[in-house]
């Protein structure tokens, strides 16, 4: 929490930078519904909360027709939203986590939303670091409402709800802005020319033969240690090549290679690692080009979720299901078969048995069956044709 010396602080800046940005201290539903332009800050670190993110730009194109959307970000944040076709303008700034004054500078010199339109700055969950309270303070002229630390400087402060998914609370911010709310499922865009560079590579590894593609997402964060014995995801490969005639594609970092090689030389018949080979939208390219997918509880996944492809869960006793996963979804059979109040040292998901993932896999196939068409409608969904949108990408020159 901020001391009492800070939030007066806070408070004065707030009455001082209303009367140089010309903005009200307060806001109604009223106002802020008549807004059409909107910024949203969005620096979410973890890649599962930048994919959450993305239904909150199609929600507001749907709630406010002929709206003006931008999004300023960085890192990986830029990656997933950087071809979002319903982003006016993407902003690439600086983090704001080292240097808050420097990113809000990148933001004014590069936002551009049209004149004589009010503005409204949104921060959704995953931005609401105090650094990031004050970037949206100094960006500019608009009315701030969102997920903070920093509520003194925010005309409306939205309020996590702990019995509703980090995608419902995303959602949220249609509401808190005046506007009704409504259901969207993520989606992570790519341009035809990282289609091709995912067809590509899939061509030159021999992948391209009409089989159908397993991707297995078999590491996950350091930082969240979830683990699935690799003997595991060897059997589900042999049972997916037997059973299925299905080649198998591993996916991840670059620092996750060595680990998958280590599950590929015990697998006995030749796999296909892309490791650290593709950006974001080309694996989510990729994940399109493919037909099932097992995967921990990790950044992929979501990836997977938002290309709409069918996808066995594995998740750790500890993993908050509500917050994360696709529940309640036929395309996504999630494994969870243990509860425990926090991560431990060295957990692995030995409660979830290869038998039971065998079994899901099977069914998941039978109802969802690897196809031409099915491929071709994921690719569908998340094709952005840049060149038939209204859109710029500004790369602040002065990044750090």
């Amino acid at each position: 929490m901020l001391s009492t010396s800070i939030r007066n602080l806070a408070a004065k800046l707030l009455m001082g930078g209303e009367r140089l940005w010309g903005t009200p201290t307060s806001a109604t539903d009223e106002s802020l519904r008549r807004l059409s332009s909107f910024l949203i800050l969005e620096y979410s670190r973890p890649l599962g909360n930048a994919v959450h993110a993305s239904p909150i730009f199609e929600a507001l194109h749907e709630a406010v027709p002929g709206a003006f959307i931008a999004v300023a970000c960085s890192g990986m944040s830029f990656q997933v939203h950087q071809h979002n076709p319903f982003i006016q303008q993407v902003i690439q700034t600086s983090s704001p986590y080292q240097n808050p004054v420097q990113a809000a500078k990148q933001i004014r010199a590069s936002w551009k939303p049209p004149s004589g339109r009010s503005s409204c700055i949104l921060t959704p969950v995953g931005s609401e670091r105090t650094k990031i309270g004050a970037t949206a303070f100094l960006a500019g002229a608009g009315l701030r409402v969102g997920y903070t630390l920093l509520p003194e400087l925010f005309h409306r402060v939205a309020v996590y709800d702990q019995s509703q998914s980090l995608l419902f609370n995303n959602l949220e911010l249609l509401p808190l802005a005046g506007h009704s709310r409504a259901h969207y499922e993520p989606r992570v865009y790519f341009i035809p020319s990282e289609l091709e560079s995912a067809r590509f590579l899939l061509r030159q590894r021999g992948l391209d033969d009409g089989q159908p593609i397993a991707v297995f997402v078999t590491q996950t964060s350091k930082t969240q240690y979830k683990r699935w014995r690799d003997e595991r995801f060897i059997a589900m490969a042999h049972h997916l090549r037997d059973v299925h005639r299905c080649h198998v594609l591993f996916v991840g970092t670059a620092e996750e290679a060595a680990a998958i090689e280590v599950i590929q030389s015990g697998i006995g018949f030749p796999t296909v690692s892309l490791a650290g080979k593709t950006s974001i939208p080309v694996l989510s390219a990729l994940l399109c080009l493919s037909d099932v997918a097992i995967s921990l509880d990790t950044g992929i996944m979501h990836l997977a979720r938002a290309a709409q492809l069918p996808t066995i869960i594995i998740a750790p006793a500890w993993s908050p299901v509500l917050e994360w996963l696709p529940l309640d979804n036929p395309m996504f059979h999630i494994h969870k078969n243990a509860d425990l109040p926090c991560m431990t040292p060295e957990y692995i998901i030995d409660e979830v048995s290869v038998d039971e993932v065998r079994a899901s896999v099977d069914r998941l196939l039978q109802t969802y069956p690897p196809s031409a068409e099915a491929r071709h409608s994921r690719i569908l969904r998340s094709l952005s044709d840049a060149s038939a949108f209204d859109k710029s990408a500004d790369v602040c020159a002065s990044m750090a």
